[in-house]
């Protein structure tokens, strides 16, 4: 099992403050055992707009939790968080479920929905199916993920979608609303939409 922690904030300097997390976290946390750290600003997101998520990944999650605590306290983090000018908002932990294509680009877009009949059987068909779209529509991959520890979201799935074109996004958008397949799935797991965003990716380690 994997886990994907998400730590959003504001900063004055997403740029900034993306270069010193991988720098920093590159060292910390890939050297505690995290296996893929990204930083992404949001373009479009509602009330989120311009916020950061830092994100990393981990394959324990006591392993996670100690590595990104002794990060916060390092001296290195601090001055950067307060030269950034960084507002921390929140930060929640998710389960990947599935994964397809390449996980990788210069945009990811985010599907956010809740399940209300889960089936294991059919979030691998979601997968298969989503990831079909979204490649197909010139989209890189797609990564699945369910918070298993996010406050009042906590249950909550959510679609990660790479892509370096965001007109491809727009594109596997349009092919998933006229999937009947999709629709399907759907339907059997109970899946409500409950928001969609876009963000450019800073970078990644």
């Amino acid at each position: 099992m994997a886990y994907m922690v998400f730590t959003t904030a504001t900063t004055s300097n997403p740029t900034q403050l993306g270069e010193d997390y991988l720098r920093v976290g590159g060292e910390l946390l890939k050297g505690a055992g995290a296996t893929r750290l990204a930083v992404s600003q949001s373009l479009a997101a509602g009330e989120g707009t311009g916020s950061v998520a830092v994100t990393s990944i981990w394959d324990s999650l006591d392993t996670a939790m100690t590595a990104l605590t002794s990060f916060r306290a390092d001296e290195r983090v601090q001055a950067d968080m307060k030269a950034n000018e960084v507002v921390p908002i929140s930060r929640i932990v998710t389960v990947i479920d599935e994964e397809r294509g390449t996980p990788e680009g210069a945009f990811v877009g985010a599907t956010f929905g809740a399940a209300t009949i889960p089936d294991p059987n059919r979030t691998t068909e979601l997968a298969d199916v989503s990831g079909e779209l979204m490649t197909g529509a010139g989209c890189n991959g797609v990564r699945l993920v369910t918070a298993v520890a996010a406050g009042e979201q906590t249950g909550m799935a959510i679609g990660l979608i790479y892509t370096d074109s965001l007109d491809a996004w727009a594109a596997g958008q349009q092919a998933a609303a006229g999937s009947d397949t999709l629709k399907g799935l759907f339907s059997a797991l109970g899946m409500q939409i409950g928001g969609r965003s876009i963000s450019r990716v800073i970078g990644t380690a």
